[in-house]
């Protein structure tokens, strides 16, 4: 009698509950609540939503290899439905120790599609995670939805292998657990387009598109939000010439902790336009020749290369992108381009204008506590530091112009900027009126900042880098006031310390202004000459 009674509690529950069946690619698009008058199920323990006089849409399924009929008899109302569409119900509902992943139990292995199903929603096959509170539970793992297939007749879907396909020839869904953890799958050659959520919490780790008519990865092609994610390598084929936004919902947690993808993206002969994709959520990233624009902002990538066809990066392009896309780079390494690439160039792994002038962004993982911008560069972008994780920053006298919050990095934990070294007689110009207005990011305020960082400066400019509306918010320091422990120079006795200009000319009496010395054990110092 206590099951009996637990069971009718169940189901009671489960009927109560207010389904929604909408369109994973448009939240808008709402149909009407699932009430308990009009949802049923059959003795499979399969589910149905009335949505028409004599229609149907499936809304759960729970046996391990569900066939779902073209009729189905309700006994409430007594009648026969015809069941046209599948529905997308992300809720997931808790009855004592059983848990509800999606719609689909997680036991089902099989799903077979009858002929009368003409309709279809995005993402109604795989796990949802929409009400997990541990972060620590993957539901990949435990969804074992192997196969879709579908009647002969279906006038509108078929399937390849177990892949469900919509006619003429769109990828549709690859069920997660279609290879085993690890493996590898390659799309069908004749396959024309590609669906949204189409790899969904999926086991495969290398997924490769062929060449062939696919010309455009729509959004949400690939989501995976939970745990470490399983994805390692995606190939895009020289005929993509779009990839959408948020194309790869690949888990960022992973990207940052060594867990993630590698995406390589060949580049088309008529040009490959990559929209904010969330490649940031990849460990590396390389496009090929034929990619020329790309509007993400790759802040998780940890090797970036970018070919000569490139010739717009929207974080260092656009006034609209580039302060949402401050913290592009953030986690980057190693930043290679192309030497034929016109508009970009790479010079130890910090992003520059081809002709050098412009210090465009900073990758926030480069090796090093200080940086030297070179000599002849003549303006540093807006955020172009913004991720750096350095103590000390030297900036030239051929320096003229600073965009906004172009030298200040974001955080004190990540970037301990301290000290700040112009050699330049007449303070750059910062480009900004209201420094905080635009650098007001998560409650951090840069005029909070600046007291903290000390600027030596040329002894002759001391009084006009103070009078500074930016700059004078430091503390500003005559450029004799640097010390060092060790002398500059040649050591009479030992003549084993070597003199070199920041040229990187040999020289043999130090000269005015920085000097570095290089000693026998390799240690190098930078010191300041006055006279």
């Amino acid at each position: 009698m206590k099951t009996i009674s637990v069971r009718i509690i169940l189901f009671t529950v489960m009927c109560l509950v207010p389904f929604c069946s909408f369109s994973a690619v448009d939240d808008d698009m709402y149909d009407s609540e699932l009430r308990m008058d009009n949802v049923f199920h059959d003795e499979a323990r399969t589910y149905y939503h009335i949505i028409k006089d004599n229609e149907v849409e499936v809304v759960r399924c729970e046996a391990k290899n569900t066939v779902i009929p073209n009729m189905v008899y309700c006994k409430e109302t007594n009648r026969n439905y015809q069941v046209t569409r599948i529905a997308y119900t992300p809720r997931v509902e808790r009855f004592d120790d059983l848990e509800y992943h999606g719609q689909f139990g997680l036991d089902v292995q099989s799903i077979t599609i009858p002929a009368s199903v003409t309709d279809i929603d995005y993402g109604p096959f795989a796990p949802h995670d929409n009400y997990y509170e541990d972060m620590s539970f993957y539901p990949c793992s435990y969804y074992q939805l192997k196969n879709i297939y579908v009647a002969k007749d279906n006038p509108m879907f078929y399937d390849i292998d177990g892949v469900l396909y919509k006619k003429p020839g769109e990828l549709f869904f690859v069920p997660c657990n279609k290879t085993k953890a690890g493996g590898s799958y390659t799309i069908d050659p004749s396959t024309q387009s590609l669906a949204p959520y189409a790899f969904c919490m999926s086991k495969i780790s290398y997924l490769t598109i062929p060449e062939g008519e696919i010309a455009t990865i729509p959004s949400y092609f690939i989501y995976e939000n939970i745990g470490r994610g399983s994805f390692r390598r995606i190939s895009i084929p020289r005929s993509v010439t779009l990839i959408q936004k948020d194309a790869f919902r690949l888990c960022y947690m992973a990207a940052s902790s060594g867990y993630g993808c590698e995406i390589v993206v060949d580049g088309s002969e008529k040009g490959t336009v990559i929209e904010d994709a969330s490649l940031d959520c990849a460990e590396s990233v390389t496009l090929g020749e034929g990619v020329n624009r790309v509007d993400d902002y790759m802040e998780f990538v940890s090797e970036i290369s970018l070919p000569s066809t490139l010739t717009y990066l929207a974080f260092v392009e656009s006034d609209e992108s580039r302060p949402h896309g401050r913290q592009s780079l953030n986690a980057c390494r190693r930043l290679a381009v192309s030497e034929d690439n016109p508009v970009y160039k790479s010079v130890d792994n910090v992003l520059f204008s081809k002709d050098g002038k412009t210090l465009l962004r900073y990758c926030g993982k480069r090796e090093g506590r200080e940086y030297e911008v070179p000599e002849g560069t003549v303006e540093i972008a807006a955020y172009a530091f913004f991720v750096a994780r350095i103590e000390k920053l030297y900036i030239p006298s051929s320096v003229t112009i600073v965009k906004e919050c172009g030298i200040i990095p974001y955080d004190d934990y990540m970037a301990p900027l301290n000290t700040i070294v112009c050699e330049a007689t007449i303070p750059p110009t910062f480009l900004t009126e209201e420094i905080d207005d635009i650098y007001d990011y998560d409650s951090y305020k840069v005029s909070e900042r600046l007291p903290r960082l000390t600027l030596y400066v040329p002894d002759e400019s001391v009084d006009a880098y103070k009078s500074d509306d930016i700059w004078g918010k430091m503390q500003v320091k005559r450029m004799s006031e640097m010390t060092s422990s060790i002398s500059v120079g040649i050591d009479s006795d030992t003549q084993q310390e070597k003199l070199f200009n920041l040229s990187g000319q040999r020289i043999s009496v130090p000269s005015k202004g920085m000097n570095i010395v290089v000693y026998p054990d390799g240690t190098t110092v930078k010191t300041f000459n006055v006279e």
